[in-house]
């Protein structure tokens, strides 16, 4: 035990014996003695240690925060020291006054989030460790701050598109009691909106002010453009997604010359959107093989994609001169009233041209839908659907495929009738009950039954049982 405090505990010894001494001879405390053991008290009892301000800290990376130790009471602090999460801080070249009352961090990262304590050194030789802890957050992203300055009013209300804004989420904070500045940390897109202070006083006064909070966020290539290979005369398509906010502005570079894609040349069109970036070469040539890529720019910086390669084929060899068409021929039957398709598919580097007739006709009954695929589909079929229906299918503007198929509609037409009697098996009367038996009709009128409906007869009288 250190001499200090084995010589408060004499005292306090030497107190309870004076005390009691004083007070069974003349009735009223006359030791000034004891002034010094009240002192020594004051030394172990009435010192508390506490990290100053809110327990609960945020900032955002890069920040500075700074964390005051204070020591109440009669003792003289000697030394102090801080913990993070039950450790000791050591100094760095960011980290200032581990060994004093005011712990400052600078150039905040996510590492730094924790509680912090401190421990103070009183004269005696005790050390003392905070009763209370500073928690520190650090965001990864921006904060947004909202303030709402007047005069004359007692409190300050915060709603988010007209509904009251709970406060009860950690990356709000306010910055004074009646609520003047609203701080919101680690701001996410769904942050974005109106927001609306509303001052009150208490005598009865009110105002508001609307202000919107715009998110903004970092410019990113979501889908880079992919290699393509295209024939000779046909089309190429590149297409990039950049997402920001503002909504970037995007431009196409070719990658030979890094210069912007030439939109005067009317094989080279761009379509933009909001996140969407569309290169469309039209007719290519031999001379557009190349790589491209696409940058999205705005207030933030830019964004580059990845590079796109264009490879231009030979066109497809068409058929000998002279030589007839594949001729194929086929059957089918479809029953009335039904949906159903003819197959003609036709599929390739170069996307051949695929067109049907109907008895010699090009198709003009709305009934008869043809898909990308040269799938022909047939809705709701009736009787003038049937007939001869013939598929092209053309490379370089010459027929290679002919595909004819025979339609047969197939009538599946039902007459329905009303069912015959049931045949009665047996009938019997006792005690006012009659039980009646019977077995189906041998004739259900095409359609199945579903129930029966029973009569009983007395005189002229006909009752539903």
């Amino acid at each position: 035990m250190p001499f200090a405090h084995l010589y408060c505990v004499l005292l306090l010894l030497l107190l309870a014996s004076a005390l009691q001494n004083v007070y069974s001879i003349r009735g009223k405390p006359t030791n000034l003695g004891t002034l010094g053991t009240y002192g020594c008290l004051l030394d172990l009892i009435a010192v508390s240690v506490e990290v100053a301000g809110s327990p609960a800290h945020y900032a955002q990376i890069g920040d500075a925060v700074e964390f005051t130790c204070i020591v109440s009471g009669a003792a003289k602090v000697v030394g102090y020291r801080w913990l993070k999460d039950g450790f000791a801080v050591l100094t760095a070249n960011r980290i200032t006054g581990v060994g004093t009352s005011s712990l400052r961090l600078f150039h905040l990262t996510v590492e730094d989030s924790g509680g912090y304590g401190c421990q103070a050194t009183l004269s005696t030789g005790e050390v003392r460790g905070s009763q209370t802890k500073a928690h520190l957050t650090v965001f990864e992203s921006l904060s947004a701050r909202l303030t709402c300055r007047g005069k004359n009013y007692d409190r300050v209300f915060w709603f988010r598109n007209d509904e009251k804004l709970l406060l009860d989420d950690p990356r709000y904070e306010i910055t004074n009691h009646i609520g003047e500045t609203l701080i919101i940390r680690n701001v996410t897109l769904s942050d974005a909106g109106s927001y609306t202070c509303q001052a009150k006083s208490t005598s009865g006064g009110r105002t508001e002010k609307s202000l919107t909070l715009t998110v903004e966020t970092e410019l990113k290539v979501v889908l880079h453009p992919a290699n393509v290979t295209v024939q000779l005369g046909f089309r190429a398509t590149l297409t990039c997604n950049i997402s920001g906010i503002p909504t970037p502005g995007k431009t196409w570079f070719r990658g030979r010359t890094h210069k912007t894609v030439n939109t005067k040349n009317i094989r080279y069109v761009i379509r933009n959107d909001r996140t969407s970036s569309t290169q469309i070469i039209e007719n290519i040539k031999k001379t557009d093989e190349d790589y491209y890529y696409s940058a999205g720019m705005n207030d933030h910086g830019q964004v580059q994609s990845n590079k796109g390669n264009v490879v231009v084929g030979s066109p497809p060899t068409p058929p000998p001169s002279g030589s007839p068409p594949i001729q194929i021929v086929a059957f089918k039957a479809i029953a009335y009233g039904r949906n159903d398709s003819i197959t003609c598919r036709a599929q390739g580097l170069v996307r051949p041209i695929v067109s049907w007739t109907k008895d010699k006709q090009p198709l003009s009954d709305p009934s008869l839908l043809q898909d990308e695929t040269g799938e022909l589909f047939v809705v709701n079929v009736t009787y003038d659907q049937a007939g001869q229906y013939v598929c092209t299918i053309e490379v370089n503007n010459r027929p290679a495929v002919i595909q004819t198929v025979y339609v047969d509609v197939k009538a599946m037409v039902v007459v329905f009738r009303p069912p015959g009697p049931p045949v009665i098996t047996t009938a019997k009367g006792f005690d006012g009950v009659i039980t009646v038996n019977w077995t189906d009709p041998s004739f259900d009128g095409n359609s199945p039954i579903t129930g029966y409906e029973a009569y009983w007869r007395q005189a002229t009288e006909v009752r539903l049982l």
